[in-house]
């Protein structure tokens, strides 16, 4: 049986395959043998109606191969068997779509730098005019507001098209990092839990991994900040200073924080909000944003209704000086069998 692909030497699954024109349906029922569907896809291929589907043809259609139990035949004089287009997973060819326009990301960035930076030139030079012109030449004056006013107007609309692709780009990240994780996340080995969860830190996040290979300093266990009345103590801290531009104005390179404490087997809510005041207490003193912050527990207790969709829905978010930052509270669990579980996942950050 040449062209015809392997399929084992049993057809385990009953299909149903309709004939145009007719009420009657072949069925394969589970332990057919494959030689059984082939020969019945033959019979097909002499009725001139059928499509692999059971579609009358149309015109204009182009055939597909005739198929029974999903046992593909190549018409007559075909050179090759072929599935039909419609059976490619949509899902997988929409996220490919998506790949090419993420390609696409350093060119839009470049074409947005130089024609934001057009813009503001234009803004200027009109601004200048305007300035020059507004007690001598009323009318080069008002055309010039005009093109100020555009121009003020098309820069706005540019920002706002840039927020859009950045978003895009990073949700896509996201996607394809979740897409090409594995399912099952090894605990990897480790005297304490603390420690077991910055090594997976370190093998997971790139970014950690050189700042720890350069500065082995940045990562400081069961340390504690002055807070308001009590010392607040977190028993993991990662840090990456931000650059000196970001600590005057708030600009540039900003570093990253990653904030971890153990809390109890059965987490409540209250502890995810004293998380995460505890973060914003202890935000001025740190050389950087938190980007992480992380509650470990240990065992295997189901976490409440109440507390998931807390982790979900609702991030903290964080102040320093007029900037607002906005991180995810994560629940990381150690599970008994040696692997974790994490509510929400969050990949790729820092």
């Amino acid at each position: 049986m040449g062209g015809v692909p392997s399929l084992g030497p049993m057809v385990d699954i009953a299909y149903r395959v309709r004939v145009v024109g007719s009420a009657k349906s072949d069925r394969l029922t589970p332990g057919t043998d494959v030689r059984v569907a082939v020969e019945r896809a033959k019979r097909l291929r002499s009725d001139s109606n059928f499509l692999g589907w059971g579609s009358p043809m149309g015109v204009g259609v182009r055939p597909a191969p005739f198929c029974f139990c999903r046992v593909y035949l190549s018409r007559p004089r075909a050179k090759h068997v072929s599935q039909p287009r419609g059976v490619e997973d949509p899902i997988s060819a929409i996220f490919d779509l998506s790949d090419r326009v993420a390609q696409l990301a350093p060119t839009v960035r470049r074409m947005y730098r130089y024609t934001a930076t057009i813009l503001v030139l234009w803004i200027l030079l009109l601004a200048f005019v305007t300035l020059i012109t507004i007690g001598s030449n009323l009318t080069l004056a008002i055309l010039s507001v005009i093109g100020l006013i555009a121009g003020a107007i098309a820069l706005s609309l540019l920002r706002e098209t840039d927020g859009f692709f950045r978003s895009f780009v990073m949700r896509h990240r996201a996607i394809r990092l979740l897409r090409e994780a594995d399912p099952v996340v090894k605990v990897p080995e480790g005297r304490t839990p603390v420690e077991r969860l910055a090594r997976y830190l370190a093998l997971t996040s790139p970014a950690i991994e050189s700042l720890l290979k350069e500065h082995p300093e940045a990562l400081r266990y069961r340390t504690e900040f002055p807070g308001r009345g009590a010392a607040v103590a977190f028993e993991l801290v990662i840090e990456k200073p931000g650059g000196l531009l970001w600590r005057i104005a708030g600009r540039g390179d900003s570093g990253f924080a990653v904030l971890a404490r153990l809390g109890p087997e059965a987490p409540t809510t209250a502890d995810l909000a004293r998380l995460a005041a505890d973060a914003q207490t202890v935000f001025p003193r740190l050389s950087a944003p938190p980007v992480r912050l992380i509650l470990l527990r240990t065992g295997a207790v189901p976490i409440p209704e109440d507390v998931y969709e807390w982790a979900v829905g609702r991030p903290a978010f964080l102040t320093r000086g007029f900037a607002r930052y906005r991180v995810t509270t994560e629940i990381v669990t150690e599970a008994l069998d040696g692997t974790y579980d994490f509510v929400p996942y969050v990949l790729g950050v820092p």
